[in-house]
């Protein structure tokens, strides 16, 4: 390789170190693909992802829990862009760097896109975790505990026992006090959790949970849903449309809705007086209505 830029490119391989082609590739050094042809054909050269920046639920793509994850160091003028959107690139020859899974391999492309040595694009540098395919899996504290199963996946604790669990893709789980507890099990979703003794839990897509209070509780179930509640006397917001929510005792509740004109509206409930609390309410025409 005599040009003097290069990029990274990521490959998901089944346990056998095979692509969905069936072309085998090595654990590291050089690879070479001697039956290249320069064609958007996949199985006429070596392919990936630029970067390893794609969109959770690609076709492209794979993720099995024993695929092998490699990161391929390639000059940028031998590419062929095959799928822009997808970040999807085919080349001939490289050099294979790393051999992990989907989380040793994002935080070495994260680790490894400043680096000098090995002489890559300038734009690398504004390469962010959340770019990538992968799961990031952090832990701060003791007794905290991990558990990220998502693809492209963010999981994060701080704070002594605390607990993050993301199941979904595209979707993260932060719990950042003592005894915190976040779950997300939705693609594409957020549940935070900051208070001590606090607890948030998104379930489905697009849904966004974050409790921030004392002993706060936050819960959204629903898709595209929003709650968040700050502990007892706790408030809980959902300003999603058809958002669900909750709220502790003497809490308030504020969820979203649209008027009879279409218009977006606020409707305020407090505990005691519109609604009960730990009860599930949604909101129709400023009114809020249980949910069985």
């Amino acid at each position: 390789m005599n040009n003097n830029t290069f990029v990274l490119v990521l490959a998901i391989l089944d346990h056998h170190m095979c692509d969905r082609t069936g072309r085998i590739y090595p654990i590291a050094g050089v690879i070479d693909s001697p039956d290249f042809k320069h064609d958007k054909d996949i199985t006429t050269g070596l392919w990936g992802v630029l970067w390893g920046k794609i969109s959770a639920g690609s076709s492209w793509v794979s993720a099995e829990e024993d695929s092998i994850w490699i990161v391929i160091k390639t000059e940028v003028g031998g590419l062929i862009k095959i799928d822009e959107k997808n970040g999807i690139v085919k080349f001939q020859k490289g050099e294979v760097l790393f051999k992990g899974n989907q989380e040793t391999t994002p935080r070495f492309i994260i680790n490894h896109r400043n680096d000098i040595r090995e002489l890559l694009q300038p734009d690398a540098s504004r390469i962010k975790y959340s770019d990538l395919a992968g799961s990031v899996t952090e832990s701060f504290g003791v007794d905290n505990h991990v558990v990220n199963k998502g693809f492209a996946g963010r999981c994060t604790t701080r704070g002594l026992n605390s607990h993050a669990v993301t199941m979904g893709d595209k979707s993260s789980s932060v719990a950042r006090e003592d005894s915190s507890h976040a779950i997300n099990l939705g693609e594409d979703g957020n549940a935070v959790a900051t208070g001590n003794m606090a607890n948030a839990v998104a379930v489905n897509f697009g849904s966004r949970a974050r409790s921030t209070g004392l002993m706060s509780k936050a819960v959204a179930v629903n898709d595209h849903s929003t709650v968040v509640s700050t502990g007892s006397e706790s408030m809980a917001v959902g300003l999603g449309i058809d958002s669900r929510g909750s709220a502790g005792e003497e809490g308030i509740l504020i969820l979203a809705y649209l008027d009879r004109k279409g218009r977006k509206r606020i409707a305020t409930g407090y505990v005691g007086k519109d609604i009960e609390k730990h009860i599930v309410y949604r909101c129709e025409d400023g009114r809020f209505k249980k949910v069985i």
